[in-house]
């Protein structure tokens, strides 16, 4: 091994470290009897105060429903573009493109800021449906970019020969198409989920009343910070990772599914 490669491992190894290190440390001390160390416990006081905070659970579910929404809508329009945009022959395919990538160019609190002023212009107050509006726009790109990427070439002539049996075009796009994109689909609505939930520079400015992010970013600058805190983030990583493993699974079921039929069905 070259010095450049030995470089560089030791540099992911460090960054690995890193990021994990964080995280565990994160779930470790949410079981502290108090903020920083040294370690007193373990206990389970600080999830029980969780479970019991009924203003936590307020903002849960005001960004679970922000979430779910913003899923439905990104997970339609980036399917649609994504498609649009992967297959051959688009006239206009980049600047298309460029124009879906806008929003994640802006820096986050500027478009945040821009988007604010635009609904106070137009007599719109912070609510969920601002918020919505900005989550959608904010998740979109990464939504088309994840369904181009699997967008295969060879689709359009799949639809062809369909189409050439008689198959209608809903038939063609269920039974061919949606199958075809279903581990892109899930992937994209999972990753949108995420985003909206975690969401908190795009949100600060045009949401009322306040996600989750933001009261646990309100509980750290006030000083109020406890092990409630190291918690509460400890459930949203949790639940960050459930859902990943939840959409990997799928994928992985579906594809044995899949494989275990082509198995079992006789050959001509």
């Amino acid at each position: 091994m070259d010095k450049s490669k030995a470089m560089l491992s030791v540099y992911v190894l460090l960054f690995t470290i890193f990021l994990y290190s964080s995280i565990i440390t994160l779930f470790i001390f949410s079981f502290n009897v108090r903020m920083g160390l040294p370690f007193e416990g373990p206990t389970l006081q600080w999830y029980e105060k969780l479970w019991q905070d009924i203003r936590i659970h307020d903002k849960f579910w005001i960004s679970i429903k922000l979430a779910l929404a913003t899923t439905a809508i990104t997970t339609l329009i980036g399917t649609a573009a994504g498609i649009t945009l992967g297959r051959p022959g688009i006239r206009a395919k980049k600047l298309l493109f460029y124009i879906i990538l806008g929003s994640m160019i802006i820096p986050a609190i500027v478009y945040a800021i821009s988007c604010a002023v635009f609904f106070q212009i137009i007599g719109l107050e912070p609510s969920l449906f601002t918020a919505l509006f900005v989550h959608v726009a904010y998740t979109i790109p990464f939504a088309t970019i994840i369904i181009m990427a699997t967008v295969d070439r060879n689709i359009p002539y799949y639809e062809m020969v369909a189409q050439s049996l008689g198959a209608t075009r809903l038939q063609t796009f269920r039974k061919i198409t949606l199958p075809i994109l279903a581990p892109s689909i899930i992937s994209a609505a999972v990753f949108s989920f995420v985003l909206s939930y975690d969401e908190l520079l795009r949100t600060i400015y045009v949401v009322f009343p306040g996600t989750l992010p933001i009261r646990l970013y309100d509980i750290y600058i006030i000083g109020e910070a406890n092990p409630e805190l190291f918690a509460i983030s400890a459930f949203t990583t949790m639940l960050t990772l459930g859902l990943l493993f939840g959409a990997f699974t799928l994928i992985v079921l579906r594809g044995s599914v899949k494989l275990i039929s082509r198995r079992e069905s006789p050959s001509i």
